[in-house]
This record gives structure tokens, sequence and C-alpha cells, in this order.
């Protein structure tokens, strides 16, 4: 699990307000996949997933958390059990005609 906290954006900034989440709280994400939009009076900026799993959202869109806060958290866990599973390839049909042949007692 990792979370997703406020960057630290200089001396001056001790706020951002969280402009826009870009996924929904159960939404699996990728690494890389652009998380949330933040604001402060000085620069926008988005941070992105740091790893794949599922998102929760602790801070809405809207409210206005402290440099260092937690708006978020990446469960890997989840992650992996919301990922698609692979589906198995049909076999051919000339395939299955060259496969052991049954045995007859």
């Amino acid at each position: 699990m990792s979370d997703i906290l406020i960057p630290n954006f200089g001396e001056s900034i001790t706020a951002a307000t969280v402009a826009a989440w870009h996924k929904h709280s159960g939404d699996p994400v990728a690494k890389g996949d652009t998380l949330v939009t933040l604001e402060t009076d000085k620069v926008s900026t988005d941070l992105e997933a740091d790893e794949s799993g599922v998102l929760e959202i602790l801070v809405p869109e809207g409210a206005e958390a402290p440099i260092g806060a937690v708006l978020g958290r990446i469960s890997t866990a989840a992650g992996a059990a919301a990922a698609p599973e692979k589906e198995e390839a049909p076999v051919p049909p000339e395939l299955e005609k060259t496969a052991a042949p049954e045995t007859r007692v």
C-alpha cells in the first residue's frame, strides 16, 4: 500500500486544494496514471500513481489539505485481485484432433 501525499511546493506554500480526481475510489490504477490535480495560489500540478493497485480517496475534490497530508492510498493487494485475469486461448480444432487418442478396453 502506498500513500498519495501532497508534496512540498516551497516555503511559502502551506496547503493545496484538490482540484480534480481523475479516477474514482475503488478504480484500478496503473503505475504512472494521473490520479489527482492539486492547486495552490502559485502552482497547479498533477500527481501520478507510484504503483499499480486500487485507489482509495481520502480527501474529496474541493477540499484543502496541508502539505504532507495523505490524499488517498493505493492498495496493491486489492489491485492484484481487481486486475482482470487472462483468459486461456481456446484450443484450435486441428490441435484437439491430434491430442492423445482414447484407449478402448
